[in-house]
């Protein structure tokens, strides 16, 4: 790209000598309009893509805790029930959580949420409040539209990564 930012600028200095054809003075704007495209698509991957990972990988391990906590009240409210089914399944849920990959975390923390919401009332005085489920429901959508955002992100950096390759072999 500095290579064809060179070429444009030295073009541009006898940018006299195209006025008199108007083809030529249109190449030169196709060539100039093509490497601003190939810029632009360079700088949104000159971000490194490490650093929405990380971001991700934050928020993942703050949901499973999150997640944990929540499963460990849901067996609180198992024990209050008298449900060994729920709490059996809680015990399974929190040991799962534990080495869930994404996809999986997510599903156990909707799942916890709905096993604990289908017992609201007891739960209520566990401190299993609506405000708080509603609190870990919003967490979730927040995690949820950042893996999308990622996912986003990545068929970005590709789409950008194959403009460039064309512009490039269009201004060569």
């Amino acid at each position: 790209i500095e290579g064809y930012q060179e070429t444009l600028n030295l073009l541009k200095t006898a940018q006299v000598l195209f006025v008199s054809n108007s083809a030529d003075a249109a190449k030169l704007a196709e060539f100039e309009n093509l490497l601003n495209q190939a810029i632009g698509a360079h700088a949104s991957l000159m971000v490194p893509a490490r650093l929405h990972q990380r971001q991700v990988a934050d928020q993942r391990e703050q949901l499973r805790i999150e997640t944990v906590t929540l499963l460990g009240r849901g067996l609180a409210v198992a024990e209050v029930l008298n449900n060994p089914l729920l709490l059996e399944t809680f015990r399974v849920y929190i040991r799962q959580t534990k080495r869930a990959g994404t996809f999986q975390l997510l599903q156990l923390t909707n799942i916890a949420i709905q096993h604990i919401t289908d017992n609201q009332v007891v739960a209520d005085g566990l401190g299993l409040t609506t405000d708080y489920i509603n609190l870990v429901r919003n967490r979730l959508a927040d995690f949820n539209s950042q893996q999308q955002k990622t996912s986003m992100l990545y068929a970005g950096r590709k789409v950008d990564r194959l403009k460039i390759n064309r512009l490039l072999h269009e201004l060569h």
